[in-house]
């Protein structure tokens, strides 16, 4: 895969900035907009814990896998956002 490695964090504007920084290190790898604080810090935390979530899924995904086969309904459903994520056909 050939995103940027996590760990992720988030780094707020000045207080009368609109945008939030979604960081890997010093490398700013996306940008939340807006002027609802809220929301926007809200979607970039979600944005930076990307990294860890696709992780956890793949744990997650495996371990459907061994305990139930690649049948189940969700193991489809974690494989299709896997597939989303890394852009796997």
């Amino acid at each position: 895969m050939a995103h940027t490695p996590g760990p992720w964090h988030t780094e707020e504007g000045m207080d009368d900035d609109w945008w939030t920084d979604i960081k890997a290190g010093a490398e700013t790898v996306a940008m939340c907009r807006g002027l609802d604080a809220r929301k926007r810090n809200d979607n970039a935390r979600l944005i930076a814990s990307a990294p860890e979530l696709l992780e956890a899924l793949k744990v997650c995904a495996q371990f459907i896998v061994d305990c139930d086969g690649l049948a189940s309904d969700e193991y489809q459903q974690a494989s299709a956002a896997i597939a989303k994520a890394t852009g796997a056909p």
